[in-house]
């Protein structure tokens, strides 16, 4: 039938791609199920998993987009499901969402943990409710949902996961709440209709690129006690217009405010003892910033682009840094 299996047939390997039946029932004989086996299925609209499967690799229905659901045999020892929704055993691990379900979605009592990846590439989903069990959000857990306009973040969640919602362009404000402590890598890269964010919690960091390229942000709310905040962190953030760093910060990273075109003017705490290269590069309207006697270093093209930054305090700059920062 042009699946490959291994030689016994208790390894599925590869689900072609190509193939247009609209449904699969697993033979019994298989116990594992590779990795991406069902990668890019476009055709496939739903899956049984027998009770003889014990391993299902993390990104087995990886950009199956027509996939609405995945059945599992009751009697199967490892997995199970609900509603199409594909969980461990116990539903205590949310394991897969298949890309092709529709509408919102409310996430089962009982779920600790969102794997990495879970929902990923949902373009039909619009809407989900996250059950106030959930303590963790894995790596790329909603990327690529395009039509995701809502989502709650309940108090428990301690770390937004790298990726996690890249590229949901349709959410438009988030709330961060006490819980949480760490914003990843990218966690909310290219949220290009994303345009308040309160952050209300504990944050100790937020990672690079977290907000790059929210072109529509202009609300953006960062709580005391956050320590770093990674390099290219805001870059492309084009309608953010002013921003109060919490007073925790020490440095400001690498390239951190790149092409925040609408940035006129920022108070940078009084603490902070460098600012690293390109950290504001391309901010053309800015008119206003504050160095702290604090600063002992500014890099080199850290203000680079800023075109209409006043003069006296250019050259204040240029006395302490010299031209290379420029």
């Amino acid at each position: 039938n042009g699946i490959l299996y291994n030689k016994n047939a208790t390894a599925l390997f590869v689900y072609p791609a190509g193939k247009t039946d609209s449904s699969y029932a697993i033979p019994n004989t298989v116990l594992s199920i590779g990795n991406k086996a069902f990668a890019d299925c476009k055709y496939i609209g739903s899956i049984n998993i027998p009770k003889s499967v014990y391993d299902i690799g993390p990104n087995a229905f990886y950009g199956a987009s027509k996939l609405n659901s995945i059945v599992v045999d009751e009697n199967n020892n490892m997995y199970s499901s609900k509603d199409g929704v594909l969980f461990d055993k116990n539903a205590a691990l949310l394991m897969c969402y298949p890309a092709g379900k529709t509408g919102s979605y409310n996430v089962p009592q009982g779920v600790k943990t969102i794997r990495g990846g879970a929902f990923y590439g949902s373009a039909q989903l619009n809407a989900v409710n996250i059950s106030s069990d959930v303590v963790t959000i894995g790596s790329g857990a909603f990327a690529g949902c395009t039509q995701l306009q809502s989502i709650n973040i309940p108090s428990r969640i301690q770390s937004i996961g790298a990726w996690a919602f890249y590229k949901c362009t349709n959410l438009t404000e988030i709330l961060i709440p006490s819980g949480v402590t760490r914003i990843e890598n990218g966690a909310f890269y290219g949220c290009t209709n994303l345009k308040r964010i309160s952050i209300t919690g504990d944050i100790d960091s937020i990672g690079s690129w977290a907000f790059a390229a929210c072109v529509a942000l202009n609300d953006i709310s960062l709580s005391e006690g956050i320590k770093s905040i990674g390099k290219w962190a805001f870059a492309g953030c084009k309608s953010l217009s002013a921003l109060v760093l919490p007073s925790t910060i020490t440095s400001i990273d690498e390239w951190t405010f790149y092409d925040c075109s609408a940035l006129s003017s920022l108070v940078i705490p009084a603490d902070v003892t460098n600012i690293k290269k390109q950290a504001f590069r391309g901010c053309s309207k800015l008119v206003d910033i504050n160095i702290p006697d604090s600063v002992n270093t500014i890099e080199e093209k850290a203000f680079l682009g800023c075109i209409n930054l006043n003069a006296t305090l250019r050259d204040q700059i240029v006395k302490r840094f010299g031209l290379s920062v420029f």
